[in-house]
């Protein structure tokens, strides 16, 4: 698989997000509240509940210790091992059946949908835009040499495959807009200076 094909975790997109999908709360977990995914764009919202019901296979309602880790993956959070087990101390609750609840290990935690959506909103509330454009930097300069170049941006263009390839005219002009001080490319530097006045 390409590893530059994406900047998403999985290429979900396409699916419905309607919330009527995933499954209610269960009774006498608690709730907590919306306020954070509330204040996210709703392509982030749409997402957070798209990975949470692909990733409950068997709609029981929660995520276990290995799924809220492989769905924080898929929403481009890769946590070192104590993080991910603060989020999961944090946003996890034992299972309902759990003889002592007070002692239940991180790892047998479960992550309801609300919790799931509160820990997702914040962690993307909390990413640093410079650190994302660096990421997806990283994913066009295919050669890794700093610079996205004419050969870089017509790799990317076969990649993506969309109904009308850029040509290389196209390609160049791109380039020549970007590239500021005529090294035949974009740098870091130009790029996020790109981004910023994107969005």
């Amino acid at each position: 698989m390409n590893s530059h094909a994406t900047p998403r975790g999985f290429p979900i997109r396409s699916m419905a997000a309607s919330s009527s999908h995933l499954p209610k709360q269960a009774s006498g977990i608690p709730q907590s509240s919306n306020d954070d995914y509330n204040t996210i764009p709703e392509e982030d919202r749409e997402h957070i509940d798209e990975v949470f019901e692909l990733m409950d296979l068997k709609k029981k309602g929660w995520l276990n210790s290995y799924e809220f880790r492989h769905s924080l993956s898929a929403l481009g959070f890769d946590l070192s091992k104590p993080e991910y087990y603060q989020q999961l101390e944090t946003h996890g609750h034992p299972p309902q059946d759990w003889a002592e609840p007070h002692n239940c290990p991180v790892n047998r935690l479960l992550v309801y949908l609300d919790q799931f959506r509160l820990c997702a909103a914040r962690l993307i509330a909390m990413r640093d835009p410079r650190d994302e454009a660096t990421k997806v930097f990283g994913m066009f300069d295919y050669d890794g040499d700093g610079v996205i170049s004419f050969d870089d941006m017509r790799h990317l263009a076969q990649d993506i495959k969309d109904e009308r390839t850029m040509t290389d005219e196209e390609i160049q002009t791109m380039i020549d807009h970007l590239d500021h001080d005529g090294k035949g490319g974009v740098n870091l530097e130009e790029f996020i200076q790109m981004m910023e006045e994107a969005g």
